[in-house]
């Protein structure tokens, strides 16, 4: 299943990153795509992996679903 899972900041609400992620595990969660996404922003250096309160993650969509 492919979600769009957003990455804002909390205090300013201003959205700081935005993935397309597609995880083929039978049985995932919303949190495994926020994790897979907040992946994404520390290897891009979008976030600072060390104020993670700062963040919000979360699925905003479902944008497929092969089933």
């Amino acid at each position: 299943m492919l979600k769009k899972v957003q990455i804002s900041d909390k205090n300013s609400g201003r959205i700081i990153a935005e993935y397309p992620i597609v995880l083929e595990i039978l049985g995932v969660s919303s949190k495994d795509y926020c994790k897979e996404a907040w992946e994404n922003a520390i290897d891009e250096g979008v976030v600072d992996p060390t104020r993670t309160a700062r963040y919000e993650v979360e699925v905003v969509n479902d944008i497929w679903d092969k089933q």
